[in-house]
């Protein structure tokens, strides 16, 4: 090979490169060079409305919410009810993450902004995809630590990247992205009020039976009374019937599953409550305890009354479905 070949293949080469190394570089631009002030995701305004699954991933763990023609449900929960506020949240929260200032782009780094690998075993990151109906990936972020009142009083700064780009970034604003089913699901399966309660009867299944009634008679301040206290009996000065009647009046799931998908537990205490209210809807409520610390409620509701409205919307979300509850909130139902 003579100099002037090999001198004209180097120069070559070296053109070559820089011409890649320029094409990676400017694929790269649309994060890399975003200055303060603008939007991380520029282009997902005119995006959101082709959102149709939302995935978290934080090391193992993982949760999608996904939109059919029935709308948004949780996917890992059989499609139960997805609450829309959340879903909304959280990709307009995408869209308002305006960059106040670029941080490392040192990977070795990342761990200090909570930036690592959202996939890795006790990741303390979390990864947010976006995508639409055909899977195809709307836009994507890591997040890292929440700094609260970073920006002023109730305006917090978060830590960012965006998968594929070693840039982190400070912007405004924060997210939750929760992982567990209560972050994303409707939590309120049905909720009334004291005044709406007249009678509440709560069964055991070895035969106990507890019920309240409310009362107004002369002489005596209205309220509750227990209708079946035992002869000889009375009720401690401080008991506040009202507030065992307020709790079990309102449900609100910690979990849920379907019904479908629940094997009969053995050995399992059982107890039935029926909560009748003023307008003639009745609400039956059976929970199954194992152990100690897991309680599951299964909902039934009807009308006696001129209208089953309220009896009607309960089931709609009811129906199918067993929830989980906490056992402070167990110990009123049982």
């Amino acid at each position: 090979m003579t100099p002037k070949l090999f001198y004209g293949l180097t120069i070559a080469a070296a053109v070559s490169l820089g011409a890649a190394a320029w094409t990676y570089n400017a694929s790269r631009t649309a994060v890399s060079s975003i200055a303060a002030g603008e939007a991380l995701f520029a282009d997902l305004t005119s995006k959101q409305e082709s959102v149709a699954r939302i995935s978290v991933v934080q090391g193992d763990e993982s949760i999608n919410i996904v939109q059919t023609d029935d709308g948004w449900g949780i996917e890992e929960r059989s499609g139960f009810s997805a609450n829309t506020n959340e879903i909304r949240e959280t990709i307009v929260g995408l869209t308002q993450m305006f960059v106040v200032e670029a941080k490392t782009s040192n990977e070795d780094r990342y761990h200090l902004l909570e930036l690592g690998d959202p996939r890795a075993e006790d990741a303390d990151s979390k990864l947010v995809q976006l995508l639409d109906a055909k899977g195809v990936l709307i836009a994507e972020v890591v997040l890292g630590k929440i700094k609260y009142g970073l920006l002023g009083p109730g305006r917090n700064g978060l830590y960012v990247r965006v998968p594929g780009d070693a840039q982190t970034w400070l912007v405004s604003g924060d997210m939750n992205a929760p992982l567990d089913v209560r972050g994303w699901a409707e939590k309120s399966v049905y909720e009334f009020t004291e005044a709406d309660v007249e009678r509440v009867t709560i069964s055991h299944s070895d035969g106990e039976v507890l019920i309240y009634e409310f009362e107004d008679v002369e002489g005596s301040d209205p309220g509750f009374r227990i209708a079946n206290l035992p002869e000889g009996y009375e009720m401690k000065s401080n008991a506040d019937l009202g507030f065992d009647v307020r709790s079990v009046s309102q449900l609100e799931l910690w979990d849920e599953r379907s019904a479908a998908d629940s094997a009969a537990v053995e050995d399992a205490d059982e107890t039935t409550v029926d909560v009748v209210m003023l307008d003639g809807t009745n609400v039956t409520a059976h929970v199954v305890s194992v152990g100690d610390d897991e309680h599951w409620v299964s909902v039934f509701a009807w009308s006696t009354g001129e209208s089953s409205e309220a009896a009607d919307a309960i089931n709609a979300t009811a129906r199918g479905w067993r929830f989980q509850i906490q056992t402070y909130k167990a110990n009123y139902f049982t």
